[in-house]
């Protein structure tokens, strides 16, 4: 038999509105019906190379035709048109939308011996699958087809007789002509370079012999893995780690990502993702003797601080897109300037790719690569996959471009980036367009705890820094060197992954770091007052770095303090001793005993809790009596609530609710349980603590069903401008289904609904913009003259339900932490101070031979508020000057200054190496992270208790960046709004 026609029956009437949108089933039999039409024994046997026709008009002439008809088209032709075309000698291929498939029904007719190649044989169909694309995308850039067919049937047809007749180079030749034919008509409406990017996804699961056969290729392919996952693979398979090696040095293919893990980085303190970074990229280094300059990730970690940590550290470029769930800006971008929010910026991608294995996605390349010809600096498209493919048609692309770059050229993504020239389009993101998945994940995946997790890891993250800040202070002024190891050993186990450890592992992780916390402080509080006298005393210290009021309970077994300036407040209740105490920034206070038979001084009759009112000198809290929530907080002279609070359910669905009786009853929507107090009891009414307990339920309104019983303690303190709220929560169910939509919550209301709501983003203050939103530490409600602040500790979900009114989810579906804190500060200008002053617990060190008189110090200062110091670090080069070479190092500064300006002496200035032996004296230095909260450049002062020999700000990897200015004991340091900052200091 031979045909006298190649015909394609298409679901529309023409090209131009050939649907792209079509299930999978039926756009795989479309695309591979135009691929399988141009096999070389359809096109020798017919002698003319394909057409279309509209399905629901086929031909009359049938007779000896060849009709490729997918499953899109079968409901467009007509009825008993199939029955009749077979009938008057037409060969049909239906009922099938696999290629070969496809290729065994209209080839078996032709009864042929011959063969060809099956590499050519693929390179036909691939002519034929980039004829289809190039015809959609020259009606989608609004443009006409102005090929010569005549001439490229005439190649087509000859290469077809070459490859049967094993010509194999007649073959490649006239198949060049074809795609340069085909390049020619592309570069009409679009006569520069377009580009597509192979993305490959790496995992030790799917690093098969797919991997290595694509690893060894000569393809431009991207892979993104995680360096765990590399690591794993290199031991498993290490001949295609050195070929993945020597393709990326010779920049032939790239290895994009970074990270060790990908965590939740979005919830995560810097210091936890940090560490991910800098153990993955070292460890690609070792195993691919390079790092990467791309930035990339399967999980959602798009934010606006990222562009400021990929450039310090290292990174060139990035993909802002993400593969799973989460919102993010939805604006796709070819290349473009993501600048993030200190100023930072980095060239980055924001198209989200195609799945390179589903036909759908295949089918609207066309549509998508037009929008980036329109759009975008230079066209891009990705192709998003894994190793091993099951569809052909990302095959197809490859062997067009070995042909031709008719579609575009694959290229690895740095090299899009350094190529293509640098776009003047710039994007800047608000913090409300990102909103992670992770809550949503968590309960589909029926996870533990979706929301405590990140409340305990804030506070062991904080808990850890407190640590940190004190070992790396003791050891600094006994002359030794921050202990790296040691910083890494704390910091490895709490500080890498917010994902919840079991019980047992986090009583561990927790014992840890008490035993560290009461060893470090410890050993701080004998190198500053140890020894210096012979009385017994409690030794305070504030690794944070502005000045604190803070609670402390004194040890039983110590008479009372002496009278000092630094105590603001005192109190004895129940045998236990209470103080609130003055603290300067990164400092301390010495408080030695007195008498054992001294009293606290007096204070005012005035209670600070009686019948559901707690006050101090700064404001006046009124409890309901019928929630035993928080009515109002109210500052004096007729000032206005500031705040209100109650616990409830939220329903899935909007409840209808009958309130009152008879003619006097109405209707009211509701999507909340009522909160209805039963008891109500004072704890302590002062002089230096109020606090009230309250008891209830949260109710059915509908039917008066308990779905949870409440125990909430509302505390006040005299000298401290904050309402401390502590709940015990007990459901009698838990809340099912979207976490968004249903859980329990601390509802919080406000007076005025034209206050600006900022919340904390990645520990800076950031405006309120969407209704859904994540702040682990603070949300602050603010107008022209008056703030009120609320400090989640942790708990980061929050939803806007209305201009005055917030939810803090506290309960959703897997939750089983009963227990919660929040605490509102009034009138906070600097409300990341007050967060880190909640997290930071002090407690006293008792000294048994300490000075007989109180003191005060400090070791740093910074003179800009919203500027803080979040971490002390090793020296990144530990380098000995040359006369410290020739000395063996040099005697600690005897002194430094406390508060009032007057010497107080410190350590004994005793040297030695890093593991206190002598001989082995590194530079004495420290390495300080300073963080800018507020969205506010300055020029920042940082005052040392010991004169800077040199100073440098360095990028997040350690590597110098510039020196900076020394004036006496002051290193001057500018920072851009929302800056990270690692200032290196050294000292003589």
């Amino acid at each position: 038999m031979k045909y006298e026609s190649l015909t394609i029956l298409i679901p529309s009437h023409s090209i131009e509105d050939l649907p792209l949108e079509l299930p999978e089933q039926q756009a795989e039999g479309l695309l591979n019906a135009f691929a399988v039409a141009w096999h070389p024994l359809l096109l020798d046997s017919a002698g003319v190379m394909p057409n279309w026709e509209r399905a629901d008009e086929p031909p009359e002439e049938l007779k000896d035709r060849l009709f490729l008809i997918p499953s899109a088209s079968e409901d467009w032709v007509p009825c008993q048109w199939i029955d009749h075309a077979r009938d008057q000698g037409a060969v049909l291929v239906t009922g099938v939308s696999e290629r070969a498939a496809m290729i065994e029904q209209a080839v078996s007719p032709l009864g042929s011996e011959s063969s060809a190649d099956p590499e050519l044989v693929s390179d036909f169909l691939a002519l034929g699958h980039c004829y289809l694309q190039l015809e959609m995308l020259t009606r989608k850039m609004r443009y006409f087809n102005e090929l010569d067919e005549t001439r490229l049937q005439d190649d087509a047809v000859a290469a077809a007789r070459a490859a049967l007749a094993n010509d194999w180079a007649a073959a490649v030749s006239h198949l060049h002509s074809c795609f340069e034919m085909l390049l020619e008509g592309r570069e009409r409406f679009y006569p520069v370079d377009c580009y597509l990017a192979d993305l490959c996804l790496l995992t030790p699961e799917m690093a098969g012999e797919e991997w290595s056969g694509l690893v060894g290729s000569d393809r431009s392919v991207n892979y993104l893995a995680t360096a765990q996952d590399l690591q794993s693979i290199a031991g498993e398979q290490p001949e295609d780690m050195a070929a993945l090696r020597a393709r990326w040095l010779n920049e032939q293919q790239e290895l994009l990502g970074g990270e060790w893990t990908e965590t939740c980085n979005a919830l995560l303190p810097l210091e936890s993702v940090l560490p991910s970074f800098r153990k993955g990229l070292s460890a690609i280094e070792r195993l691919c003797g390079r790092r990467p300059i791309v930035w990339a990730r399967r999980k959602y970690g798009v934010g606006i601080q990222m562009p400021q940590l990929l450039d310090k550290l290292g990174y060139e470029a990035a993909l802002h897109f993400v593969m799973d769930d989460g919102l993010y800006p939805d604006e796709e971008q070819g290349k473009h300037r993501w600048e993030g929010c200190d100023g930072s910026v980095i060239d980055a991608v924001s198209r989200i790719p195609l799945a390179a294995d589903s036909a759908s996605g295949m089918l609207r390349f066309p549509q998508r690569m037009a929008e980036s010809m329109d759009y975008d600096h230079a066209a891009l498209l990705i192709f998003a996959r894994w190793p091993k493919m099951q569809s052909p048609w990302l095959e197809d692309f490859h062997r067009i471009e070995k042909y031709a770059p008719v579609l575009g050229r694959f290229v690895t993504f740095s090299d899009f980036f350094r190529t293509t020239d640098t776009p003047g389009r710039l994007s800047r993101h608000k913090a409300g367009d990102y909103l992670s998945p992770h809550l949503v994940a968590s309960v589909a995946m029926e996870e533990a705890d979706p929301i405590s997790r990140y409340a305990d890891h804030w506070a062991r993250h904080h808990r850890l820094e407190s640590v940190l800040w004190m070992s790396g202070m003791a050891n600094l002024l006994q002359g030794r060197p921050i202990d790296a190891d040691r910083v890494a050993a704390l910091e490895e186990p709490i500080d890498t992954d917010c994902s919840e450890p079991a019980v047992a592992q986090r009583d561990e992780l927790s014992r840890t770091l008490n035993e560290a916390h009461q060893e470090t402080s410890r050993r701080l509080a004998e190198t500053v007052v140890g020894r210096r006298g012979a009385t017994q005393g409690c030794f305070v210290a504030n690794s944070c770095s502005f000045g604190r009021r803070v609670a402390i309970s004194w040890p039983q077994d110590v008479p009372p303090p002496q009278q000092s300036p630094a105590i603001v407040a005192r109190q004895t209740n129940d045998e236990q001793y209470s103080l609130v105490v003055e603290l300067p920034p990164c400092g301390f206070v010495w408080l030695p005993a007195g008498e054992a038979t001294a009293t606290a001084r007096k204070t005012s009759r005035v209670l600070m809790a009686e019948e559901n009112t707690l006050r101090n000198e700064q404001f006046e809290v009124r409890l309901s009596e019928v929630t035993g929530g928080i009515a109002q907080i109210k500052t004096y002279r007729r000032g206005p609530n500031r705040l209100s609070q109650q616990l409830a359910f939220r329903f899935h669905r909007e409840l209808t609710v009958t309130v009152g009786e008879g003619e006097q009853s109405r209707e009211e929507k509701t999507w909340y349980t009522e909160m209805r107090m039963d008891e109500s009891r004072v704890i302590s009414d002062g002089p230096l603590r109020g606090e009230i307990e309250t008891r209830g339920r949260l109710v059915d309104p509908t039917n008066d069903l308990i779905l949870a019983r409440f125990t909430q303690l509302v505390r006040v303190w005299q000298g401290r401008p904050v309402v401390e709220i502590d709940v015990l929560l007990e459901p009698e169910r838990l809340p099912v289904g979207d976490p968004w939509s249903n859980y329990f919550a601390a509802r919080w209301a406000w007076s005025d609904s034209a206050a600006a709501l900022t919340c904390s983003v990645h520990e800076g203050a950031q405006p309120v913009t969407s209704d859904r939103f994540e702040a682990p530490h603070f949300i602050e409600i603010a107008d022209a003259e008056r703030r009120a602040t609320i400090h989640s500790l942790g708990l980061p979900f929050h939803r806007k339900t209305g201009p005055r009114m917030l939810d803090t989810l506290l309960v959703t579906a897997g939750e089983t932490r009963q227990h919660f804190r929040c605490v509102v500060s009034v009138d906070d200008a600097f409300p990341m101070e007050r967060s880190r002053d909640i997290f930071d617990r002090l407690e006293p060190v008792m000294v048994s031979e300490g000075p007989d008189q109180p003191s005060s110090g400090w070791f740093f200062h910074i003179d800009s508020r919203n500027v803080q110091i979040t971490r002390l670090m090793p020296l990144t080069a530990a380098t000995p000057s040359p006369e410290e070479a020739k000395t063996g190092g040099g005697e600690l500064d005897p002194s430094t200054t406390d508060v009032d300006e007057t010497p107080i002496t410190d350590a004994d200035g005793a040297g030695g190496g890093a593991d206190g032996g002598p001989g082995q004296r590194c530079e004495p230095g420290v390495t300080l992270r300073l963080r800018e909260t507020e969205g506010r450049a300055c020029t920042a002062r940082l005052r040392c208790f010991r004169t800077p020999a040199r100073a440098r700000q360095c990028d997040l990897l350690g590597k110098p960046l510039t020196d900076l200015v020394i004036d006496a004991d002051v290193v001057i340091v500018e920072l851009t709004a929302y800056e990270i900052c690692d200032v290196e200091i050294g000292f003589a």
